[in-house]
Formats: C-alpha cells, sequence, structure tokens
C-alpha cells in the first residue's frame, strides 16, 4: 500500500543535518553566531542611556528634568489627576496614579542603565536621560 522510498535502504542515507549541511552553510553559520555575540558585547554602550537625570513629562509637555542623586517626591498633574513619581537611591519610580489598573506602579523603577516607566491613561512619562553638555537645547529637521 505504501511505497517504500527507493533510497531508504541506501547505506548514505541519514538524517543527521551534518550530512546535509555545506561549507558555505557552516561559514554563515559561524558568522551570525560571531556578529550576534559581538553586538551583544557592542549594543548594551549604545542602547544604554547612562542618564544621570529624570525628565518627567504630562501631556505631551516636559514638565522638568531632575537628577537622580535628590531624593524628592514629585506631583505630575496629568489627564485623570495627580501622579506621585518618587525619585530615591539613584532610581526613579511611579509612586502612586489615579489610573484604573495601576499598571503603572508596578512596572519598578529606572535609574542609570536607562528606561522609562508610562502611566498611560493618565499620560505620564517618566524617562531616564543625559544631561546635555553642548548647549544645544533643541534638535529639529
Amino acid at each position: 500500500m505504501f511505497r517504500k522510498n527507493r533510497f531508504s535502504d541506501h547505506p548514505d542515507s541519514s538524517t543527521d543535518p551534518r550530512r546535509y549541511m555545506t561549507i558555505g552553510d557552516k561559514t554563515l553559520l559561524a558568522a551570525v553566531v560571531l556578529i550576534g555575540a559581538a553586538l551583544m558585547v557592542v549594543l548594551p554602550r549604545w542602547v544604554l542611556s547612562g542618564g544621570a537625570e529624570v525628565d518627567v513629562v504630562s501631556e505631551d509637555r516636559l514638565l522638568g528634568s531632575y537628577p537622580l542623586a535628590d531624593e524628592r517626591l514629585i506631583e505630575v498633574p496629568g489627564r485623570l489627576g495627580l501622579t506621585v513619581v518618587r525619585i530615591k537611591g539613584g532610581r526613579a519610580c511611579i509612586e502612586s496614579s489615579p489610573c484604573p489598573h495601576k499598571t503603572c506602579t508596578k512596572m519598578g523603577d529606572v535609574g542609570p542603565e536607562g528606561g522609562v516607566v508610562v502611566c498611560i491613561p493618565n499620560e505620564v512619562v517618566v524617562r531616564t536621560t543625559k544631561p546635555r553638555d553642548d548647549g544645544i537645547d533643541a534638535v529639529t529637521r
């Protein structure tokens, strides 16, 4: 009923994937692995902000930049009410917010390594940034 593969009894037939990989395949695989490993070492330096300040944004307006070194509570007016941002120990987080699910308070904190905490319903964003030393306030195109 079922037809047998005519090559199945051949001594060279094997399901070993190494048998089907050519030298070019092996070279390509090695290059992809090496490039991936190199990017894992190099990219964090570009991606991580190394920020020393926290920008607090409400309804698309920058309300202020605060140093991570200073401990403070910041009351941020938003669409639904006041969101409280806490800066303590070089980290910043949303301590309380009037949003219904309180997801933003459970997001954790951000610090010098970079990151963003967002309260979407109240339109409040807390992000770490580097202070600008070049004297430029804004760049447009």
